[in-house]
């Protein structure tokens, strides 16, 4: 499946992958581990308890045998097995009878142990008997219990001459302490007779001597299948359940001890706690996807804004819609982005003011044979004319008319001079020269004309550096031009302001005024030939200083005047030499 393009989609993958993803698994691998670390604890538990009983079966096996040895190695037995043979009536009866007051002697101090004793001879034969009145103590521990028999062999060697039968009560092999060693409350122990395939003792209920059941079944099908080995453990399903069990051979007695618990019982409490812990787990995840949603909304609004704005720019809106200033690293993108377009509408606008000056120097080229030679002609004729005037060779009405008609030719010849000056090619030729002179040489130049509209100059000459590299006629020419403006801009007095600073590379010099300012109509095309907002101005003054600027690898730009000062300011950029 292809990854989503949205940015904010492929983050909250990568987050949901690298974050939420390891953190669920982990919690799932937690638990799983737990719940082995719970099957080990139980097992070891189980394998404990079940050597405690083989050893405690193995402890009575061992008290049941060494009555058996009692009962067949005395001589008493040794003697009337060995006259048995003979066929002696009198000396069987003498050795029966001092058998007989032996085993009644034993039997007396073992009848609580046992439900009979028995001597029998090689053929089987019981010879002698003690049996308890009642068959049964009625402890649900007699049920089942097989018989212990031992051969008898003489003490010379030899085959075997007798059997000794011992039929043990429950408690003389199960102590009532067995039932105190199951784990857990459903846990159990059993004891398993494998030969013969029934159960000796079992926890749970009072089956002792029952028949196999599918789990003795299981269990006698597993114990066969463990061989030799004195120890084992098995896990099987019982009533729906998982159980562990630890498995120990009585070695022996031919009996093998079972001790199993219920895996959920001790694992129910732990998977509650994991899905709690698993719950928080996904609840932690899910709040903090939401947060991160939230805050991924807000880092990439601002982007797929400025893309909006990029997609805008590139169709040709130089004014698009810009995300909010911010402090982050989106805004100061965003504040680059708006940085490069105001550049580039500049960069436009200057291209255009150079195509329309390019337009009007090879206009101005073309017109300045066809206007300036009719105009020298009309100017000489109604100069002509106005001194016919002054001799009153014409009448004096005609005084009026002939000076408008010069007034306005003198007007269009000044056009003319100026768009031929703006068209001129410029001079190659630089060379170093200080811009604290040249503007002092243009500010006395123009001091009566400055006393005279009372304008105050203040000057704040306060670089330390003003050489420059330039043609310096072009750039008294640029100054003059500001001047003029400034001038005219104030026709009833006011203030102008000189400064100059420098601006790491840079030279800037700044003047301003208390004139009118520029108007918002005009001030983005206020650098374009034959625009301005004075009634006889001809819009060629700030083109053709803007040019010298450029042509001096400076720039002239309208920006906001000081403090204390309401009417335009220019600034003029000049790199240093």
């Amino acid at each position: 499946m292809p990854l989503p393009k949205s940015l904010r989609y492929r983050v909250l993958l990568l987050f949901a992958v690298l974050a939420v993803g390891p953190l669920l698994a982990l919690g799932v691998l937690d638990y799983v581990r737990a719940r082995h670390a719970v099957e080990r604890i139980v097992l070891e538990q189980t394998d404990q308890r079940a050597k405690r009983a083989a050893q405690l079966l193995l402890d009575r096996y061992a008290l049941v045998e060494s009555d058996a040895i009692l009962l067949g190695d005395n001589a008493e037995t040794q003697r009337l097995l060995a006259a048995l043979p003979s066929g002696d009536a009198a000396r069987i009866a003498a050795a029966r009878i001092q058998v007989d007051t032996f085993v009644k002697t034993i039997w007396a101090n073992a009848r609580h142990a046992y439900r009979s004793i028995e001597l029998r001879d090689e053929r089987g034969a019981v010879l002698l008997r003690m049996a308890a009145d009642s068959p049964s103590t009625g402890d649900v521990r007699d049920a089942g219990l097989p018989p212990f028999e031992r051969p008898i062999v003489p003490s010379a060697g030899g085959k075997t001459t007798g059997t000794v039968v011992l039929e043990p009560l429950g408690p003389t092999m199960l102590p009532s302490s067995l039932g105190a060693l199951s784990f857990g409350r459903s846990g159990y122990l059993l004891i398993v007779d494998s030969a013969a395939r029934h159960v000796v003792y079992d926890s749970r209920e009072p089956a002792a001597g029952m028949s196999a059941t599918s789990v003795s079944v299981l269990l006698a099908e597993r114990i066969t299948a463990l061989g030799t080995a004195q120890s084992a453990s098995l896990q099987y399903m019982e009533h729906d359940s998982v159980r562990i069990a630890s498995v120990e051979r009585v070695a022996g007695a031919g009996w093998t001890v079972l001790s199993a618990a219920a895996l959920p019982e001790f694992t129910s409490g732990l998977a509650d706690a994991r899905l709690r812990d698993l719950a928080l787990v996904v609840a932690i995840a899910i709040a903090a996807a939401l947060v991160f949603i939230v805050l991924m909304g807000r880092v990439t609004r601002p982007l797929e804004e400025l893309t909006r704005a990029a997609g805008a720019v590139g169709q040709g809106d130089l004014s698009p819609q810009l995300p909010a200033a911010s402090d982050d690293e989106v805004g100061t993108l965003s504040g680059a982005f708006d940085h490069m377009l105001q550049r580039v509408r500049s960069m436009m606008l200057e291209i255009e003011v150079s195509r329309q000056l390019a337009v009007l120097g090879e206009f101005s080229a073309q017109l300045s044979h066809e206007i300036r030679n009719p105009l020298t002609s009309l100017k000489l004729n109604l100069q002509g004319l106005a001194r016919d005037v002054r001799r009153r060779s014409l009448p004096e009405r005609a005084s009026l008319p002939l000076e408008t008609c010069l007034r306005e030719v003198n007007r269009l010849d000044h056009v003319v001079r100026g768009v031929l000056e703006l068209a001129k090619p410029r001079s190659t030729e630089r060379q170093s020269c200080n811009i604290h002179p040249l503007v002092k040489r243009v500010l006395d130049l123009h001091a009566a004309q400055l006393k005279e509209n009372d304008i105050f100059v203040i000057r704040e000459l306060f670089a330390d550096r003003d050489a420059v590299c330039g043609d310096e006629e072009q750039l008294v020419s640029l100054v003059t031009n500001l001047v003029i403006n400034a001038i005219e801009a104030q026709p009833n007095g006011g203030h102008l302001l000189v400064r100059t600073r420098v601006d790491g590379a840079n030279l800037e010099v700044m003047l301003a005024d208390d004139g009118a300012g520029v108007s918002a109509e005009i001030a983005g095309r206020i650098f374009r030939p034959f625009v301005s907002d004075k009634p006889s101005g001809t819009g060629l003054g700030l083109a053709m200083a803007l040019n010298v600027a450029r042509d001096h690898g400076g720039a002239l730009s309208l920006t906001l005047a000081p403090d204390g000062y309401s009417g335009a300011c220019f600034l003029v950029k000049l790199p240093l030499s």
